[in-house]
């Protein structure tokens, strides 16, 4: 049997993941002002089909994420 996942089971999924990176890796939750970067972060994570380990990648290496540490 095949998985049937919605688009809003989809986007939760999406939202959530990258959300709770940022927060384990950053140590805080993501502000208003980190939003454009954890859009950019949903986007890389779907495109690498929810790869979590180009994930944390994308996130480690950012430019925005070298600011923050």
């Amino acid at each position: 049997r095949g998985l049937v996942v919605s688009e809003a089971a989809q986007g939760r999924f999406l939202d959530c993941s990258v959300t709770h990176a940022v927060e384990w890796l950053v140590g805080r939750t993501p502000t208003i002002a980190d939003q454009q970067w954890v859009e950019e972060l949903a986007v890389d994570f779907a495109g690498s089909n929810f790869s979590y380990r180009d994930l944390v990648r994308s996130l480690v290496t950012s430019e925005t994420y070298r600011r923050v540490q």
